[in-house]
């Protein structure tokens, strides 16, 4: 069995502890940044179902929407320009079809202005939103009849 030398092992030790480190923060790098695109891409597809609600309760006269079927509409409008299917949508978003509008209406708002409730979430129980896009706060607010946030 060859024997090494002392200086051979501490530079074979080094070299590869300087293999693994590039390489894991190489990993770490393109994990982050993949995480960073789906975290916009589903804080977009949330933002877009609460503009699709909010819509289709300015259309209908605040009548809150029983299924997917009744955003259809909503959807050409809303979300056709970003490329989601409804089905994409329907896989990364929960809606509360059982809403009674007026409670949520009577609801105030907490001590931040946020909704106080959650009928419009990730399936995933995400919590990323678009800067003053939280839907459920834009939904509150349509029904408060309080302006929207800019």
């Amino acid at each position: 069995m060859p024997r090494f030398s002392l200086r051979t092992l501490l530079l074979s030790i080094t070299l590869i502890a300087c293999i693994f480190g590039v390489g894991g923060y190489a990993f770490r790098s393109i994990w982050s940044r993949v995480r960073y695109e789906y975290a916009i891409r589903d804080m977009y597809a949330l933002l877009s179902v609460g503009e699709m609600v909010v819509m289709h309760l300015q259309r209908n006269g605040d009548r809150w929407p029983t299924s997917w079927n009744d955003l259809q509409d909503d959807y050409v409008v809303c979300v056709n320009a970003r490329k989601w299917s409804i089905q994409e949508l329907q896989d990364l978003v929960e809606v509360d079809w059982s809403v009674d509008v007026e409670e949520l209406r009577a609801m105030p708002p907490d001590e931040h202005g946020n909704a106080p409730f959650r009928i419009l979430r990730f399936r995933d129980d995400n919590k990323v939103y678009y800067l003053s896009g939280e839907p459920n706060r834009m939904i509150h607010r349509h029904l408060r009849r309080l302006p929207p946030d800019t």
